[in-house]
């Protein structure tokens, strides 16, 4: 499937993730049916603690439109993490898949925001997580690129027919479209004021 503009992508956790929770939740039921109150509270508790777990696994949720990454996880309002992260703060997204993953469809996506140390944001055992991070990267490269020529573009190195306060009325809606960042917005305007 080919990313379209505006079209938001989700991937969520693969299907092998529910396995062991599954299998410990099924031992739970046994242990339920055991006569003793002890089994039946442990068997209740071990049976409710894996469906919370099968639940809180079905949360996880990876979202990438066209100018942000939206990561949700949690079942519980208080324990809820959520996640935005513009194209434009993204450094680079890396995949990773053991032989397993390969065959099955599923890999480790990890999120750097800048270059060098820096935190990550990392998923693992992500369904289509290949395809996903590939898409990433090209957002990533499409933003920066952007980015670059607009810099180089002759709005800001040649004089213009628009007035000053269209020039920078032009700037400010790019900044609030996200277009640009901050500094780059500052140091734009910088430009076309010294230029004035």
């Amino acid at each position: 499937m080919q990313h379209q503009s505006n079209t938001p992508i989700t991937i969520k956790k693969h299907w092998v993730n529910y396995i062991l929770p599954g299998f410990l939740g099924f031992l739970g039921l046994l242990i339920l049916l055991l006569d003793g109150v002890f089994f039946k509270i442990v068997g209740g508790l071990w049976t409710l603690y894996c469906i919370l777990l099968i639940l809180t696994i079905a949360s996880v949720k990876w979202t990438l439109s066209d100018k942000q990454l939206t990561i949700s996880k949690g079942i519980l309002p208080w324990n809820k993490i959520f996640w935005q992260i513009p194209i434009f703060d993204i450094y680079e997204t890396i995949y990773n898949h053991n032989i397993i993953g390969y065959y099955l469809g599923y890999g480790q996506i990890i999120i750097r925001r800048t270059e060098g140390v820096t935190s990550s944001i990392e998923g693992f055992r992500l369904a289509n997580a290949s395809r996903f991070a590939n898409l990433t990267n090209q957002l990533v490269q499409e933003q920066k690129s952007l980015k670059h020529s607009f810099v180089a573009s002759p709005f800001i190195s040649a004089p213009s027919s628009k007035s000053l306060i269209e020039e920078l009325q032009h700037l400010a809606d790019l900044r609030k479209s996200g277009d640009i960042n901050q500094a780059e917005y500052d140091h734009m305007k910088a430009i076309l004021m010294a230029r004035s």
